[in-house]
């Protein structure tokens, strides 16, 4: 079921993002790292990894990146036991600023590489086309997609605070920020440092064609920029279906249940 519904978020999100590039705002992590948690290391490892390869197989559209599937993979992998860290921590739910300061220190690097370096400009506009879409104005673009990830970083904040009012008052087993802070890691690990070096090794080293000089910096910079926005799709996502499946899944499954 949640091979499934991730496989089918890909498409959903190729559909609605047909021109992305590197940058794709997706629901299908938020699922990969739910299995992960409920389910278990396996069969989330199964989820992430089948639900890229599987769509590369079904839709053929040039050759298939493995080590992007092995970065899904491990998606689907850590992030239960970075949920048992956060668990072990007790004292981390009651200390949100870990989380915040996180959020605080995502931004600016953000901001940094907008603005003082050009490895946003050496893939962001050529290979997503927002260059035609926006206009020439490299300024304007930056400072719109600044705009942009602000206003996603003030809702995700909101929405924790919102959320963690609500899973109190519902006695869940887990915190809102103990969620947020297996999503931003596994974001930062996986969905940017992983695929970044995916994209590095095999198209510069190992796919028909590579001549070695494929450039890192470009397709790290564009996947740090969708990190707010992704982030608070996961969040948002998992912070609501953990305590349901822990009411609806676990109880029916356990020894003791009727």
């Amino acid at each position: 079921m949640f091979l499934a519904l991730a496989i089918g978020l890909t498409y959903f999100a190729k559909l609605i993002q047909p021109n992305g590039g590197y940058l794709r705002f997706s629901l299908t992590p938020a699922v990969i790292i739910f299995s992960s948690i409920i389910v278990g290391p396996f069969y989330g490892c199964l989820v992430g990894a089948a639900s890229d390869l599987l769509p590369a197989i079904i839709i053929p559209q040039g050759q298939i990146n493995f080590l992007i599937t092995i970065a899904y993979g491990l998606l689907g992998l850590v992030p239960f036991f970075l949920m048992k860290l956060a668990v072990l921590m007790k004292e981390f739910g009651k200390k949100p600023y870990i989380v915040w300061g996180t959020f605080v220190i995502t931004f600016i690097a953000i901001g940094a590489i907008l603005f003082k370096t050009t490895w946003v400009e050496s893939s962001f506009w050529k290979d997503g086309g927002y260059k035609s879409f926006f206009g020439s104005s490299e300024l304007t673009i930056k400072a719109l997609a600044l705009l942009v990830l602000t206003v996603a970083f003030v809702v995700t904040c909101v929405m924790l605070h919102f959320l963690d009012k609500a899973l109190k008052k519902r006695n869940s087993d887990v915190s809102v920020y103990q969620i947020a802070f297996v999503c931003l890691v596994s974001e930062l690990l996986f969905m940017v440092l992983a695929k970044s070096l995916a994209f590095y090794f095999f198209y510069g080293f190992i796919s028909e064609g590579a001549t070695g000089s494929f450039f890192f910096w470009g397709p790290f910079a564009v996947l740090v920029i969708a990190i707010p926005v992704n982030v608070l799709l996961e969040v948002v996502v998992n912070c609501n279906l953990i305590p349901l499946a822990d009411k609806l899944i676990k109880p029916r499954g356990s020894k003791d249940a009727k």
